[in-house]
């Protein structure tokens, strides 16, 4: 008899044990469908978000790189006209030595030619 009494204790072990485990997986059944319901919505809710987002940076990045080939165009752009002053600079400089040549020729000429006038003209007195 203790023997049955004791058999009949641990079926109602096993079977609070079981009931116990099986309310334990229905709860759990019922948070992971929760759970998912909630990432199916924040799906739904935030996909069309992640694709505008997704665009927009697209976006960003062709501007990205037109503003750096536009740049890459005016960097050119201004090294040409960086090396066109110095050589208009350099131009200058030929030109002014060239316009200081003719002044200094103009010079001794007109100094050569009043040298004469006035040796002509002391001649024509003595």
């Amino acid at each position: 008899m203790l023997q049955e009494i004791s058999i009949a204790v641990i079926a109602v072990c096993m079977l609070l044990i079981t009931a116990g485990l099986v309310a334990i997986l229905i709860l759990l059944l019922q948070a992971i469908r929760t759970l998912k319901d909630l990432l199916e919505q924040v799906r739904r809710e935030y996909q069309p978000m992640a694709a505008r987002i997704g665009e927009a940076v697209e976006r960003a990045l062709l501007v990205a790189e037109g503003t750096f080939d536009e740049m890459q165009v005016l960097k050119t752009s201004l090294t040409s006209v960086r090396d066109r002053a110095r050589r208009l600079g350099v131009l200058f400089e030929v030109i002014e030595e060239d316009v200081e040549k003719v002044t200094l020729r103009f010079f001794s000429l007109f100094s050569g030619l009043s040298r004469f006038i006035r040796t002509a003209f002391r001649r024509e007195r003595e």
